[in-house]
Order: C-alpha cells, then structure tokens, then sequence
C-alpha cells in the first residue's frame, strides 16, 4: 500500500531524527496538529515521542471530518466493535507524550479544531524559547463530511461571500464542496497569521501542499488543469503545486 491505514504495522524507523527532534535539541518548543501518518503502530512512533510536546490531530490515512472515524476502521475491531479507548486513539488523539484523549473533539470539524488549536498556542504561549509548530491540515482531503455548513452554506457578511456563491453557480457538487473546505483552511490560516502578526518576534509561515488534487474524490474532487494527472499518479497533476 501506498500510505499507512489503520490496520497498518510499519513506520517510518526510528533511526530516523524526524525535524521536531532535531528543533527541541537547539531550544525550540515543538507542537504537532493535524494528520500523522507517519506510524502509530507502536507509541514509540507517535508524535509525542519523536520530538513534539503535543499533539491534536489523527493517526490515519483519513478520517470523516465531524464523525472523526478512520477509513478502514472495521479491520480493529474487537468482538465486532471498537473499544472506547481504541476508538479515541485511531479517530481523534491529543497527546502529551503519554495521555491520549480524543472524545471531547467528537462531532467537531476538523478543519475549525486544528485552526482553534494553533491559535492557541500562538496567543497563549509566552516562554521566551523560539516555537516550531507543523500544522497538517485535515483539508483538503476526500473523506465524508468536508462541507463545513456553519463557514460555508450561511452568509456570514465575509466580504468574499457573495464571490464564493457566484462561482459555486458555475461548480459540480463535489467542486463546490471542495471550495467550502478549503475556505475553511484559508480562514484559519489567516486567523494563524493575525496571530503571528501580534507575537514580538519575527517568524516564518510556509504553506505548503504535498501533492495535486484529486480529481476523481467520491466527497470533494480538486483540479490540476491544465496538467494531466493527479494524487497518486506521477504526471505533473500529482507532483507539482502551488
């Protein structure tokens, strides 16, 4: 398989420093948000063990974004059903480095959760030791629940709203749904920026894709016009991005 499940049983080694590692040894706090899907199948390979202080987000290929159960999930199952404790580290896992508990994010979007979560940080975090924060952003990914009604569907007097519905006129269902969820991450991103701008120190914001849209999602379907291609595939659509 291309990428780990939750019935996987491999990770990326542990003779591997990972970045936060090597950050935490020259001073810097480290937080980790959002999708992991390096390995979990030991904790020795969970965020909180490999150089992050915490962590929100899932362990998982994918997960729905309010519902928070994990693709494949039927494979852990005991006596036909998951058990709480299990359920709360596949769907949805804060972590400092040996507590795990996920049920009070259930039936939150996830999108509005790690952009509250980095916010946070930001405006709470007042030791004077440089930050590193990674923020994995559960859009935009094909998984159930991706339209974000409370941010999208209601006018909430943003002055791109009238925009935004002029084009989703023009848009298939699963485009539209698309352009809603991303119009999450944006807004979070800015509301993460606000929140840069107003901490006295200098610092860097990448925004960064780790590959092109896909095109043929069964929830939400991206574009790589005019290249061919797409997630998965190695024509320009899938390895090349903003």
């Amino acid at each position: 398989e291309r990428e780990l499940t939750s019935y996987a049983n491999f990770s990326v080694p542990l003779g591997h420093v990972l970045l936060p590692e090597n950050m935490k040894r020259v001073g810097y706090q480290t937080h980790m948000i959002g999708k992991w899907n390096i390995g979990h199948c030991n904790m020795a390979y969970m965020p909180y063990r490999r150089g992050f202080d915490t962590f929100l987000g899932y362990v998982t290929d994918g997960i729905g974004y309010t519902t928070h159960e994990p693709d494949n999930q039927a494979t852990f199952t005991i006596e036909g059903a998951l058990t709480s404790n299990l359920r709360d580290f596949l769907e949805f896992n804060r972590g400092d480095r040996d507590a795990i508990n996920g049920s009070k994010y259930h039936t939150q979007y996830t999108t509005s959760v790690f952009n509250a979560r980095a916010e946070a940080i930001l405006r709470g975090e007042s030791s004077d030791a440089p930050l590193f924060m990674w923020i994995a952003h559960h859009g935009m990914h094909d998984n159930t629940g991706v339209l974000d009604v409370e941010t999208c569907i209601l006018p909430t007097g943003d002055d791109d709203d009238t925009t935004l519905f002029d084009i989703a006129k023009t848009l298939e269902p699963t485009r539209f749904k698309f352009a809603c969820g991303l119009r999450a991450v944006d807004r979070g991103i800015g509301t993460i920026r606000e929140a840069l701008d107003n901490r006295p120190r200098d610092y860097v914001l990448a925004v960064i894709s780790d590959n092109g849209g896909y095109a043929c999602g069964a929830h939400c379907a991206g574009s790589n016009y005019p290249r061919r291609g797409q997630k998965f595939l190695e024509f320009e659509g899938g390895v090349k991005v903003p």
